[in-house]
């Protein structure tokens, strides 16, 4: 601070001088404008005062007229009455200083004239106007009161006859005396204005004198600092010349120094850095997320209250994926930047960077990294084949892929609007949400999350306005990594022979109801929920396969919706008076005519139809005129069909109104009717009654 002051010390006095004479003229200029406004008004005064004596003249002699002739004579008495008054008031507030009637509106202040000339003027006009006024007020008494009298008579035609003839002998002399009073007025004006101008003239230009001051002093620090900076170029200039890294400075004005090392221009492949700004410069070869974390951090080193050693540790572009074109072509580098702080006289003064080319260190990491993924995942797929159901696993490869061929026709199929491809997605997004819940509850988590990643993608493209075919490009990538998948499970199951497989599954069984444990759990614990199941009637042994895993897609999808819509959080359930714990039950019967039932109970919030009926007319899936009358059946029907949900939020358990789409389809193919039963507050029950004649059972003999 004491030396920012020694250095800028007459610039900072100079600059405090010229605002001090800027404030002082504006000060004058608001005065002077008061005063002229003031004397404005008090030249208008005058000038009316030479009205009003014509007028006072005038009204006397129509009066006279009009009295003689026995005419009405009130409107001349109300006239000569307001001129002669309003012409006293103001007369006396010249000479005394005090209100009188504006020429505007209102009333106004005057001062009293206090100058030799504006006196004498007053004085000759006070000697001819006091009596004539005293006359003309007895006068107008006897004019305006009863005339009972019979010698009034004569004594108003006196006064009038007098008042007439002092008029006619004075009033032309009243009339010059406020002529030469409103010249003076006027004279007065004219000098404020004029010394007015002056001030302000001399305030301008000892305005403009010290700004040109400070433009000296300016322009001398600037020749001041280039003599700096070319003495700071020559002491880097070799060791720029002479380092085997990218070296150059950054100003705080993110401008790159003009002396930069040879490694640099092989990096980047140009010759043409020096006195570039380095934002514009990093901007055309980054992501602009990375440019921002570029600046942020320049910034940062160039705040001297932020500690050096720490923002080295914190670095965020130790490894920076840039796009740098040379040759015509672009290639992709990885470079590592490196920030030391330039301190002079105890200033942050710059930033010395330094470059790395280190593409060839992060091909060998990442090719080290994608082969220990793939090794992972090996050997994570292994031990999911082996602790999966011996029977369904084969079934649900198998259906998967007839799902994967479905999706690939889906993607084939010609579309020409908008509308086209968002049914094409919708279809993708019915078969995608069937596989991860068949897979979770498998337990192969690696298939479910990718179908999880598969209907985000999804749904940000039916939130779009418009789409088109370049918008699946990403869903293809991510089918043929599923696809792949499928293809890795049966080389891995032609390896593990069956028997051996077998052998691991009779040491480790793990059945239907213990796979719907697990699942719920995992569900709770994503959603931080606390669940109390129970698990009953679920015996794989005496189903078929396809029966077991339409039964166990349709029991982990109603799981998964008790759990991440029906069950409460925990706070939400103690706030309404529950059990932290939330109650779930999955049970599988057969009734004596053959009919299974298939029900899902939890004591959450139950289904809230008015929301649900309002997203159905979001989704127009209702009309406005049907909103009132709409039925909770037809509400299930449309979630069983149509992908209606009443969550807002979106994550891999819900929020996507798919789940019950996929029970809705399942349950047709079937021929089983879904029913529904709830409280709010208290909880849901869903009910699924599948005839006889789709449940097939393998013989025991």
């Amino acid at each position: 601070m004491v030396s920012f002051f020694g250095r800028y010390t007459a610039i900072i006095i100079t600059i405090a001088i010229f605002l001090a004479s800027v404030l002082s003229v504006l000060g004058l200029n608001f005065y002077t404008s008061y005063q002229t406004e003031l004397t404005a008004e008090a030249v208008n005064i005058a000038g009316r005062q030479r009205m009003l004596s014509q007028r006072v003249g005038k009204s006397l002699s129509n009066l006279n007229f009009n009295y003689r002739r026995q005419l009405d004579v009130s409107s001349d008495l109300a006239e000569l009455k307001q001129a002669s008054a309003l012409f006293d008031r103001s007369l006396r507030a010249f000479n005394e200083g005090g209100k009188t009637s504006s020429t505007k509106l209102g009333d106004t202040v005057l001062s009293p004239i206090s100058d030799p000339q504006g006196i004498t003027i007053l004085e000759q006009a006070n000697q001819l106007w006091g009596p004539f006024y005293l006359d003309l007020s007895n006068m107008l008494s006897q004019l305006e009161g009863p005339n009972s009298d019979p010698g009034s008579q004569t004594s108003i035609d006196a006064l009038l006859r007098q008042n007439v003839v002092y008029a006619r002998s004075n009033i032309n002399t009243l009339l010059k005396l406020m002529n030469d009073l409103t010249n003076y007025q006027e004279g007065i004006a004219t000098s404020a204005a004029n010394r007015s101008r002056l001030i302000q003239s001399m305030g301008i230009v000892g305005s403009l004198i010290c700004f040109g001051i400070i433009l000296f002093l300016i322009f001398g620090q600037l020749r001041s600092a280039d003599r700096r900076a070319s003495m700071a170029r020559r002491e880097t200039s070799q060791i720029f010349e002479t380092v085997n890294q990218g070296l150059f400075l950054i100003d705080k004005n993110f401008n790159m120094g003009l002396q930069q090392s040879k490694e640099l221009e092989r990096i980047f492949s140009t010759t043409s850095l020096a006195g570039k700004n380095f934002n514009d410069f990093i901007s055309s070869i980054v992501s602009n997320n990375d440019l921002e974390k570029v600046q942020r951090y320049i910034k940062l080193l160039f705040d001297p209250h932020k500690k050096q050693g720490l923002l080295y540790h914190l670095n965020p572009l130790n490894r920076l994926a840039v796009q740098i074109e040379h040759s015509g072509e672009l290639q992709s580098k990885y470079l590592r930047f490196s920030f030391s702080r330039v301190i002079n006289d105890g200033v942050i003064d710059g930033i010395l960077t330094s470059v790395s080319d280190i593409s060839t260190e992060v091909k060998l990491e990442s090719d080290l990294v994608e082969e220990t993924k793939r090794s992972e995942q090996q050997l994570q797929m292994v031990s999911t084949l082996l602790s999966a159901d011996a029977e369904m696993l084969p079934e649900f490869i198998s259906s998967s892929d007839r799902s994967y061929e479905r999706i690939n026709q889906i993607l084939r199929n010609p579309a020409r609007s908008s509308d086209d491809f968002k049914a094409k997605a919708d279809s993708v997004m019915t078969q995608i949400h069937s596989i991860k819940g068949e897979s979770a509850a498998l337990g192969l988590s690696l298939i479910a999350d990718t179908c999880n990643n598969i209907e985000t993608q999804v749904d940000t493209l039916l939130n779009k306005s418009s789409i088109g075919g370049e918008d699946f490009l990403s869903l293809t990538i991510m089918l043929d990594r599923l696809i792949s998948t499928n293809e890795q499970m049966k080389s891995v199951l032609s390896v593990v022979s069956n028997s051996s497989m077998n052998e691991v599954q009779r040491q480790q069984p793990v059945g239907d109801a213990n796979k719907l444990f697990a699942l719920g759990e995992e569900v709770a614990l994503r959603q931080g929920k606390k669940i109390n199941m129970a698990v009953a009637g679920f015996d794989a042994s005496c189903l078929t396969t396809t029966v077991r895993k339409d039964l166990l897609s349709l029991a982990s999808q109603l799981l998964r919706n008790a759990v991440s819509h029906g069950i409460e959080s925990i706070a939400k359930r103690q706030a309404a008076g529950k059990a932290a714990e939330g109650k779930v039950s999955l049970s599988l019967s057969r009734q004596t005519d053959g009919i299974s039932i298939l029900t899902c109970e939890d004591d959450g919030y139950g289904v809230d139809f008015d929301a649900l009926t309002r997203k159905a007319l979001e989704q127009g899936l209702i009309d406005a005129h049907l909103s009132n009358s709409i039925t909770h059946q037809q509400l299930l029907n449309l979630m069983l069909q149509q992908r209606l949900s009443s969550t807002h939020v979106v994550d891999i358990d819900s929020g996507r109104g798919v789940g019950l789409n996929v029970v809705g389809s399942i349950a047709r193919r079937l021929g089983a009717k879904v029913s529904l039963q709830t409280l709010s507050g208290s909880g849901t029950k869903f009910i699924i009654r599948i005839p006889a004649t789709a449940i097939k059972r393998v013989s025991h003999d």
